[in-house]
């Protein structure tokens, strides 16, 4: 069998859904060992500070060519749950950004990736 490494990107401690304590989100990657122009798998997770046990995936791709990056934490409807700016780069040096909004056990998207994704 083909082992690969599950790698973080990034991780970040913020207290995104307003509870009060302090929630972990993390950009992560694993290179795919059969193509290394491509990521086996690529997300973004969220630990949330109420609830450590349980790990929310926020956004993700299998055998793609992008990793993400959380850029910032922005409140943008004054509810006091923060949306979350994600970039994506690509391996061909190409990218993009998008504005993702909690809901429930997830995230959706606010608009389609700013450009090249």
């Amino acid at each position: 069998p083909v082992e690969a490494a599950l790698s973080a990107n990034q991780s970040v401690g913020f207290d995104v859904d307003g509870a009060g304590k302090l929630d972990k989100v993390v950009s992560v990657y694993v290179v795919n060992p059969k193509d290394s122009e491509k990521f086996a798998y690529a997300a973004v997770l969220l630990q949330r500070g109420s609830d450590p046990s349980k790990w929310l995936t926020l956004l993700e791709s299998r055998n793609d060519t992008e990793t993400y990056t959380v850029r910032a934490f922005i409140d943008l409807d004054g509810d006091r749950t923060h949306e979350l700016w994600v970039n994506a780069v690509l391996t061909d040096g190409g990218g993009g950004d998008r504005i993702l909004k909690l809901k429930g056990d997830g995230a959706e998207p606010l608009a389609k990736w700013s450009c090249g994704v």
